[in-house]
């Protein structure tokens, strides 16, 4: 998640920003959602423990899962 103003509560995990410019995300109502590009950028950023985390992925979700991660392994292989 990220703020542009420090938020008091301790089981959110967020990063403090001065502005979304740098930030791909998208507007859903009056609420701002990272895009699946971002969030997965931050998911693997060395600024964030999130890579560290198993991931696991919902058995009605593993088949497509697995589609996804073997084009992406085909795609960063290639020369």
């Amino acid at each position: 998640m990220y703020s542009e103003n420090i938020i008091h509560n301790p089981n959110i995990n967020y990063h403090v920003i001065s502005n979304f410019d740098n930030i791909d995300y998208i507007v859903d109502g009056n609420i701002l959602c990272s895009t699946p590009n971002q969030a997965f950028n931050d998911m693997l950023s060395d600024n964030s423990n999130l890579y560290n985390q198993a991931l696991i992925i919902d058995k009605e979700n593993l088949e497509l899962f697995n589609e996804i991660k073997d084009w992406a392994v085909e795609y960063y292989d290639e020369p």
